[in-house]
C-alpha cells in the first residue's frame, strides 16, 4: 500500500477541517489568508461556535497525487564565477566541477572557504551560512552580496544569478558539510533533512493546522482583549465593582435586572442633586480651613509683636547704655595706660587716631619685611622710614610701639568693639516688615476690626522709630539715648480675636455635614451607574459573550501529536530504520570501535535526530555527550558520519560540498574517509574544498582505483595583491602523474597562440607552470624511477635497478625548472627580466626541450 492510500485512509478519521486542509496540501494549493480563513470556519462550525455559512464541498485526493509527491529531478552544478563583495575574495574568477568528483585545493586563508559559505547558503547545510562582504574596504550598502551558479537539471543548463542570503530552491539537493557542520551534527538535536515521497504532507499538514491554530488564538486573543467600560464607572459603586470583574462567568440576567430604573428611582436621582447642593452651599470644609488659617495667623501676629516690644524695650535700651558706656572706658583706659610713655613736646598727635594708623601701617610694614629667624628689628636694622641705621633707644621704643599693639588694654577695648557690633546687628535683622495688607492677619482686622488694626500699624510704626534711635547712639557711641514712648502694641486684642475664632472653629467641627453629603453622593451614584449600565448594556452584553465564545473556543483546535504520531509510524518503516542501519554501517567503514548510536524522537509532524554515547547507566548524562567523550579526530569522523548518512538516505540527493573535512583525522582515517567519498562520487556529485596535500592525493589514487572522473583545480593568495581567491583551473600540487608528460602545457600553448594579448599573458603563465610541474614528476617518476612516492605508505626497493644516475641529466633538469620559474608568477623577478615578456614561442621551445630530456634519459636507460 502507498504512503498516500494509507494517508487517506488515516485522513478519514479526522475532523473536517483538518481532511480539507489535506486535500489542499495534496492538490497543491499555495495557502492564502483566505484559505486559512475557510478552514478556521469548518473548525468553529464544527465546534459550535459559528454558524454554517452553507454546504460544504466534497472531498477527494487528485488522480495524480503520487506522480506530484516525487521530488523534483536533481541538478548538477556546473560552475560558480562573478562573485560580488564575497569576503575579500578577488573577483572576476571563475570555479567549475566536474560531474562525477571536484577536488579543490589552497592553503590556509586562500579562498576556499569563502567558495565553499557561498553554496552552504545557497544549498542545505547545518553548519555556517553567514557570508560576510569584505571587511577591510570601506562597506558599500549598495553592492549586494552575490554570486552566478551554473547548473544543469532536466531543462538543460542555465545560470542563477544567485543573491547570497535569500533562499534558493533550486540548490536545495546539494549538501554541504564544513567545520561548523560538526558541532551541530554532534551535540544539536536535527529535523532529518528530508522526507519519503508523500511523507512531506503531513509535515505540511502539522505547518497548516498550527497556522489555523494560530489565526484562532488570534481571535480568542481578541475577544479577550480588556475592556474599557471602566472609564465611564467613575468611583466606587457596586455597579463599577461588576464592571471591573466582568468575564465569562458573568451573570448577563443579574445585570439586566440591576439596569432597569423605576420612575421613583429616576426621581429620586433629581432630589439628590438638589439635597447635596444644598449641603455643599454650607462649604463646611472650606469654612474650617478659613478659620484655621486665620486663627494661626493672629497668633503668628500676637507673638511677633511681643517678640518686637521684648527686643526695643527699655531694658534693651539700658543694656545698650550700659555697653556704650563700657566701651568708652575701656577706650580712655587704653589710651591713658599706654599712649603716655610715647608723649613728647616735639609731636602733639600721640594717641590721636591718626597716629594709631600710623604705627598700625608700620607694624604691617615690619612684618612683611621680617622672616622668621630674624623678626624686625633687629640690632643691625635700618629704619623703616629714613633706611639709616636704628640706634638702640629707637629699637626699643619700636619694640614698645609693637607691645603697644599687643597689649591687653587694648584687646579689652576689642572686645568692647564686638559687643556693640553684636547689638548693632541685632536691631538691623529684627523684621519690622511682616505686618502688610497680603497677610491673612491684616485682612481680617482690616475687615472685621479696623480699630486694633490701627492700633497695631501705630505701634509698629513707632518701632521703626525707637530702633532708628538706638541705632543712632551706638553710631555716635553715645550714652545717652532719648527714646521716644511705645504705645500699646494691641497684643492682647489681637489674642481675644484669635480666642473668638477658635470658639467658632469648634462650633464648625460638631458638625459632620461632610459625612452626609457623602452619604447622598453614594446613594446618588448607585442609581447613576445603574443607569450608565442601562444605556451601555447592549455593548456589555456583548462584550461578555466574545469572553464566553473565548474560553470555549480555547478548548477547540487539538494539536498536532496525532499528525506526529502518524508521521513517525510511517517515517520508521521507510526511513529511521533505514538511518540507523546506515549510520552504524558507515562508522564500521571508519574501521574503529565508536561507541555512538543515533537516538529519534518525533515533534510536529518532523523526526528529530541526535547522536548520543553508548554509556554505562549509571554514568551522569550531562557527562556522556559526544563533545567531552570523544577525541577532535572522532568527533569530526561521527559528524561526517551522520552528514554522509543523510546524503545516503536521501536518494534524491544532488551533490555533496565539503570544505575541509579531514581536519583532526589521521593518514589511515584520510585514505578511508577519501575512499567513501569517491564511491559517494559514482552516485552523485562530489566537490571537496582541502587545504590537506596527503587527503588531495589520496582522493586522486581512490578516484582513480574506483575509476571516477576527477578534476583538481587550485585556489591561491595573489603574489602581487596577497588577494585570496585566485583560481588556477585543472591545477594542484597532487597531480603528478598527469603531468609525466607536456600534454597541459601543449594544450594551453594552442590556446595562447591566438589569444588576445590581455588573455595571452595569462594563458602563458599558466603554460610555463604546468610545464615547471612536469620537470617535478619527472623526477619523481622517470629520474627516481617511482622508487618514492608522495604519501605512499611503501618504497619500492626493486625499482632502483632502473634507476640511471647521470650528472648532466641532473643539471638539464635544474637549470630547465629553474629557467620556467621566471616565468610564473610566484618568484620576484628583477626589472630586466620582467622586461622581456615570454611568447609562444617561448613556451614551445621550453616543451620540446623538457621532451628531448625525457627522450634522452630513456636513451640512457635502455642503454644501461
Amino acid at each position: 500500500m502507498s504512503i498516500l492510500t494509507q494517508l487517506s485512509h488515516w485522513a478519514t478519521t479526522l475532523p473536517y477541517w483538518e481532511q480539507a486542509a489535506l486535500d489542499k496540501i495534496v492538490a497543491g494549493v499555495n495557502f492564502t489568508d483566505e484559505d486559512y480563513d475557510e478552514l478556521l470556519q469548518y473548525l468553529l462550525e464544527d465546534a459550535g461556535l459559528t454558524k454554517p455559512k452553507g454546504q460544504r464541498p466534497t472531498l477527494g485526493f487528485p488522480k495524480d497525487a503520487d506522480a506530484s509527491a516525487q521530488p523534483a529531478a536533481p541538478v548538477r552544478l556546473i560552475k560558480i564565477s562573478n562573485l560580488q563583495n564575497v569576503n575579500a575574495l578577488v573577483p572576476g574568477q571563475t570555479l567549475s566541477f566536474g560531474p562525477a568528483m571536484t577536488a579543490v585545493y589552497g592553503g590556509n586563508g586562500s579562498g576556499k572557504s569563502g567558495y565553499a559559505r557561498v553554496l552552504g547558503c545557497a544549498g542545505f547545510t547545518r553548519g555556517d551560512r553567514e557570508v560576510l562582504p569584505d571587511v577591510t574596504r570601506p562597506i558599500d550598502e549598495t553592492v549586494a552580496l552575490s554570486a552566478h551558479i551554473e547548473i544543469k537539471d532536466q531543462t538543460g543548463n542555465r545560470v542563477i544569478h544567485y543573491q547570497i542570503g535569500r533562499e534558493c530552491p533550486e540548490l536545495g539537493s546539494c549538501y554541504v558539510f564544513d567545520s561548523t557542520s560538526v558541532r551541530v551534527h554532534l551535540t544539536a538535536s536535527n529535523a532529518l533533512s528530508f522526507s519519503p515521497a508523500g511523507l512531506s504532507y503531513l509535515t505540511r499538514l502539522a505547518e497548516v493546522t498550527d497556522k489555523v491554530r494560530a489565526c484562532l488564538k488570534a481571535r480568542v486573543d481578541k475577544c479577550s482583549e480588556p475592556h474599557n467600560f471602566d472609564a465611564l464607572f467613575h468611583g466606587d459603586s457596586k455597579i463599577s465593582e461588576m464592571i471591573a470583574s466582568l468575564g465569562p462567568d458573568t451573570d448577563l440576567e443579574a445585570l439586566r435586572q440591576i439596569a432597569a430604573l423605576t420612575p421613583e428611582e429616576k426621581r429620586r436621582i433629581d432630589e439628590l442633586d438638589i439635597e447635596i447642593a444644598r449641603l455643599r452651599a454650607r462649604d463646611v470644609s472650606r469654612q474650617v480651613a478659613d478659620l484655621k488659617q486665620r486663627v494661626e495667623d493672629l497668633n503668628l501676629l500676637a507673638g511677633r509683636l511681643c517678640e518686637i516690644q521684648d527686643r526695643l524695650s527699655e531694658e534693651i535700651a539700658e543694656e545698650i547704655r550700659q555697653a556704650v558706656k563700657a566701651y568708652l572706658n575701656r577706650q580712655t583706659a587704653a589710651q591713658r595706660v599706654s599712649v603716655d610713655q610715647f608723649r613728647s613736646e616735639h609731636f602733639t598727635q600721640t594717641g590721636s587716631e591718626v597716629w594709631y594708623r600710623f604705627i598700625e601701617a608700620a607694624k604691617a610694614l615690619a612684618d612683611a619685611e621680617q622672616t622668621p629667624d630674624a623678626p624686625y628689628p633687629q640690632a643691625d636694622s635700618l629704619c623703616l622710614l629714613c633706611q639709616q641705621p636704628l640706634s638702640p633707644q629707637a629699637r626699643d621704643l619700636l619694640l614698645r610701639l609693637w607691645a603697644l599693639l599687643e597689649g591687653e588694654a587694648q584687646e579689652q577695648l576689642a572686645k568692647a568693639q564686638s559687643v556693640l557690633e553684636e547689638k548693632r546687628n541685632a536691631l538691623q535683622e529684627l523684621d519690622l516688615d511682616f505686618f502688610d495688607d497680603q497677610s491673612v492677619s491684616y485682612r481680617h482686622l482690616q475687615e472685621h476690626d479696623p480699630a486694633v488694626l490701627e492700633k497695631v500699624k501705630g505701634f509698629i510704626a513707632a518701632c521703626y522709630v525707637r530702633r532708628g534711635q538706638i541705632l543712632a547712639a551706638l553710631a555716635d557711641h553715645s550714652t545717652e539715648i532719648a527714646l521716644s514712648p511705645l504705645p500699646e502694641s494691641g497684643v492682647k486684642d489681637v489674642e481675644l480675636i484669635a480666642q473668638s475664632l477658635r470658639a467658632q472653629l469648634d462650633d464648625l467641627q460638631e458638625k459632620d455635614i461632610a459625612a452626609e453629603i457623602v452619604k447622598l453622593e453614594q446613594e446618588r451614584r448607585d442609581l447613576q451607574h445603574r443607569a450608565l449600565l442601562g444605556k451601555h448594556l447592549p455593548e456589555i452584553e456583548e462584550y461578555v459573550k466574545k469572553r464566553i465564545w473565548a474560553r470555549q473556543a480555547e478548548k477547540v483546535g487539538g494539536s498536532t501529536r496525532h499528525i506526529t504520531r502518524k508521521h513517525n509510524q510511517l517515517f520508521s518503516q521507510l526511513v529511521t530504520d533505514r538511518y540507523i542501519e546506515l549510520f552504524e554501517q558507515m562508522l564500521k567503514d571508519l574501521g574503529r570501535p565508536l561507541k555512538v548510536r543515533v537516538a529519534t524522537r518525533g515533534r510536529k509532524g518532523e523526526v528529530y535526530k541526535q547522536i548520543v554515547v553508548e554509556t554505562d547507566p549509571s554514568a551522569p548524562a550531562d557527562m556522556a555527550t559526544p563533545d567531552k567523550v570523544l577525541s577532535e579526530g572522532e568527533k569530526r569522523a561521527v559528524a561526517l558520519a551522520d552528514f554522509l548518512t543523510e546524503v545516503a538516505l536521501d536518494t534524491f540527493s544532488s551533490a555533496v560540498i565539503l570544505d575541509d573535512p579531514v581536519t583532526s583525522l589521521d593518514l589511515e582515517w584520510r585514505g578511508l574517509i577519501a575512499s567513501i567519498l569517491a564511491k559517494e562520487a559514482k552516485r552523485r556529485q562530489v566537490i571537496v574544498f582541502t587545504h590537506d596535500l596527503p587527503f588531495l592525493y589520496f582522493l586522486k589514487q581512490r578516484c582513480e582505483q574506483e575509476l571516477v572522473d576527477i578534476v583538481t583545480h587550485w585556489i591561491k593568495r595573489g603574489d602581487q595583491d596577497d588577494r585570496p581567491g585566485y583560481v588556477f583551473l585543472n591545477n594542484s600540487p597532487a597531480l603528478e602523474r598527469d603531468y609525466r608528460k607536456p600534454t597541459r602545457a601543449r594544450e594551453i600553448y594552442a590556446k595562447a597562440k591566438d589569444a588576445p594579448a590581455a588573455e595571452q599573458e595569462a594563458l602563458l603563465r599558466d603554460g610555463f607552470g604546468a610545464l615547471r610541474t612536469c620537470y617535478e614528476a619527472f623526477i619523481i617518476f622517470e629520474l627516481l624511477n617511482e622508487v618514492v612516492l608522495r604519501f605512499d605508505e611503501r618504497i619500492s626497493p626493486g625499482r632502483l635497478k632502473d634507476v640511471v644516475c647521470d650528472r648532466s641529466i641532473v643539471e638539464k633538469v635544474v637549470v630547465g625548472h629553474e629557467r620556467l620559474s621566471r616565468y610564473i608568477e610566484g618568484h620576484l623577478h628583477s626589472d630586466t627580466l620582467g622586461a622581456q615578456k615570454p611568447t609562444p614561442r617561448t613556451l614551445l621551445d621550453e616543451i620540446e626541450a623538457f621532451e628531448a630530456l625525457k627522450k634522452e634519459l630513456r636513451g640512457l636507460r635502455k642503454a644501461n
